[in-house]
Parts: C-alpha cells; sequence; structure tokens
C-alpha cells in the first residue's frame, strides 16, 4: 500500500515549509512567555504572536495561512492565554483579511505589512481590553496604559519576524507571489 503513495518534491518542501512555520511559531510562544513572561516595558508586556500569524497570512496565500493562523491561535487559547478565545477570532479574521487586502490592493511590501499587523494587533489587543473591561471592570484609561503600548510595543520584532517568514516562504517554491 505505501508503493502507491508517491509525494513530490514539491510536497515535501511544502510539508517541511509549514514545519518550519510551526517551530518559529513555538519558538516566540516560548519566548514571549519564559522570557519575556515577567518582564515589563514601560509597564507593558510583548504580544509578539499576533505579528508573526500575520506576516504569515500576508506571505501565504490567505486559505493556507487562515488555516495555519486558526490552528495555532487554537493552541495559543489552549496554552492558557488570558482571553485565548477572543485571539481565535480576532487573529484568524484579522490574518486573512490582511492577507486579501495585501495581495488584492497593497503590494506585499514591508510598511504596508508593517501597517496590517499594527492594525490587527491593535485589534487583538482592543478586544481583549473590551472583555476585561465588561467581565473584569477594568477602568477604560487601561486601554491607552496598557493596550495600545502593547500593540506599539509589539511592532518591535516585526523586522525580524518579517525576514524570517519572508524566508520560510521560499521554501517549496512561491505559491503566486
Amino acid at each position: 500500500m505505501l508503493e502507491k503513495l508517491h509525494i513530490t518534491a514539491r510536497q515535501w518542501k511544502t510539508g517541511i515549509k509549514w514545519a518550519v512555520y510551526f517551530v518559529l511559531f513555538l519558538f516566540v510562544m516560548l519566548f514571549q512567555t519564559v522570557c519575556l513572561g515577567n518582564v515589563r516595558f514601560f509597564e507593558v508586556s510583548c504580544n509578539f504572536l499576533p505579528v508573526l500569524l500575520v506576516c504569515i497570512c500576508i506571505r501565504e496565500e490567505p486559505g493556507s495561512g487562515g488555516l495555519f493562523t486558526l490552528i495555532m491561535s487554537l493552541i495559543w487559547c489552549l496554552s492558557g492565554a488570558d482571553f485565548g478565545s477572543i485571539s481565535i477570532f480576532v487573529l484568524t479574521i484579522g490574518g486573512v483579511f490582511a492577507g486579501i487586502l495585501c495581495r488584492a490592493v497593497i503590494n506585499q511590501r514591508f510598511l504596508p505589512c508593517a501597517l496590517c499587523c499594527l492594525v490587527v494587533a491593535l485589534v487583538h489587543e482592543s478586544a481583549i481590553f473590551l472583555l476585561k473591561l465588561l467581565f473584569n471592570g477594568v477602568e477604560p484609561i487601561f486601554w491607552l496604559k496598557r493596550a495600545l503600548p502593547c500593540a506599539l510595543l509589539s511592532m518591535v520584532a516585526y523586522p525580524l519576524l518579517y525576514l524570517l517568514v519572508k524566508w520560510i516562504s521560499r521554501i517549496g517554491g512561491n505559491n503566486g507571489v
């Protein structure tokens, strides 16, 4: 039965590409939670995962990038992230929308992709803020003190993540990019 299973070289390379994306996601998630878990910059913690997932959605096709974002945000939610269930919805929809927008309207260049990543990170942090405002009764100033600076500070890692995703996306040939 295994003789009939034939995987081409391109399929192997595509599988390797998605495995490398997965390893990069795990590395960023572990770095963010273990190394920077208790570190606060200006009383704000960093959240690099929205930036990474949006970069992947922009560089890959919106369908495959969106599916990867859905699975990875589910893993992020199951790892015990703060309001991780909203991350599943916001990151998947935001990543797919950013991927479609960058393919159809904007070129897939550094600055337009940075703007898309910033918008999705800001929407993600704002959605978490709204849930905390609704359930935990935080002060409305929390958005200016924590959510907005978190989205801006998370963009510090954007150049490195963008370059890594750009290099990884070349594995297995370009898929219409």
